[in-house]
């Protein structure tokens, strides 16, 4: 029987790794990736060294068949759990293009990897001699004192990198996690990936902040997303890591807040009314704010939403971490009682317009309205 050829022993080899990297290829089951394809590695060159040309092509087929069958039964589960109609379960095609796909897929995988390793392997050298050749020089801003000036005038990469400077004790600057968490959240509200996630962790960590795991959880969903400025691959699995990391040890409350607060972030109206309640309240860990609870209901409000409208109408009216204006305060409840939302709601609006009637000029209700009018008009004009 003739001996397998080399390329035969890659392609094997790199089979048993595909196939043990596949099986754990849970995030929770990372650390022990490597270590098993290590001795997948071991143990498949030992075993194919053995066979001749047909057992081990056999044996090559028949681990593309197991593959499409796992894979297939994966996507039926995730299928039949699934709560969104769209998703239908998958054919038998799935094994049958498994099986005949593998013999093109194995040999790129393995060209892809071998480019990986040289390419970051290239990568690390060429920092490591940047490091030593130029160490206070910043990347993209010469020196430090540049860097600063850029953070400074807003730029958020100049800020993540300042940030980091602090954080390590980098380019002459001291090691300071306070100063890094206040440059990491100057980038996040600038929506910078890398920033929010660098964020996310000194917060739940507690590290230069006051510990708050709710909004660091917050920070990294926003880091998960990607995006925008200083997203990427890298960043982003990142993110998804540490969100699996940190839900292990938050109560579902929390993640629902964090979520809530993520969502209120990104304008969504919903969850922005609900953050402005959990700052009047002083809930899940923030502390009692009424200015941001204005805010937060603000933001909702000026996208119609009739609860926000109702609750800053309130808000104004007593003057509750605003500027009280009774005007402003009634048409914002005007706003609200004809806003078509839940009958509730409605309701609710129309008793608090009773009470702050009961207490202003009919000047000053006329103007209300009139109000109420113009920004009606303008909404149907520019819908939100």
């Amino acid at each position: 029987m003739r001996t397998p050829t080399p390329w035969l022993y890659g392609l094997a080899v790199v089979v048993v790794l595909n196939i043990v990297a596949w099986l754990f290829i849970s995030p929770a089951m990372c650390m022990f990736r490597l270590p098993l394809m290590l001795a997948a590695y071991v143990i498949g060159t030992v075993l194919f060294f053995k066979l001749g040309v047909w057992p081990a092509l056999a044996l090559w087929w028949g681990i593309g068949l197991v593959v499409g069958l796992l894979q297939w039964s994966y996507d039926f589960r995730s299928a039949r759990h699934s709560k969104d109609a769209d998703v239908k379960p998958p054919s038998l095609l799935t094994v049958v293009r498994s099986l005949f796909a593998w013999p093109i897929v194995v040999p790129l995988q393995l060209l892809a990897a071998f480019g990986w390793v040289v390419v970051n392997g290239l990568g690390s050298l060429c920092y490591f001699l940047y490091k030593k050749l130029l160490p206070k020089h910043v990347p993209h801003y010469g020196g430090i004192e540049e860097c600063k000036k850029a953070a400074i005038s807003g730029d958020a990469q100049a800020q993540l990198t300042l940030g980091n400077a602090y954080a390590s004790g980098e380019y002459g600057l001291p090691q300071d996690y306070a100063e890094a968490a206040k440059w990491y959240r100057k980038a996040a509200e600038q929506d910078h990936h890398t920033a929010q996630l660098n964020l996310g962790v000194s917060l739940v960590k507690g590290q230069g902040v006051e510990q708050n795991v709710v909004e660091g959880y917050m920070w990294v969903i926003l880091a998960r997303r990607g995006g925008g400025p200083g997203s990427g691959h890298m960043v982003i699995d990142a993110a998804h890591q540490k969100l699996i990391e940190y839900k292990a040890h938050m109560t579902e409350q929390q993640i629902a807040e964090a979520w809530v607060m993520a969502e209120a972030i990104s304008s969504d109206a919903g969850a922005q009314w609900t953050l402005g309640g959990f700052y009047a309240r002083g809930e899940f860990g923030l502390p009692q704010d009424y200015a941001e609870a204005a805010k937060w209901y603000r933001k909702a409000a000026e996208q119609n939403y009739a609860l926000a409208q109702l609750d800053l109408g309130v808000s104004l009216a007593k003057g509750q971490g605003v500027e009280q204006n009774v005007v402003e305060g009634c048409m914002w409840v005007i706003l609200a009682s004809r806003g078509g939302g839940p009958g509730p709601v409605i309701d609710a609006a129309d008793q608090k317009l009773i009470e702050l009637k009961a207490h202003m000029t009919e000047q000053q209700i006329a103007e209300a309205c009139v109000m109420a009018k113009s920004r009606s008009d303008r909404s149907t004009t520019n819908p939100t």
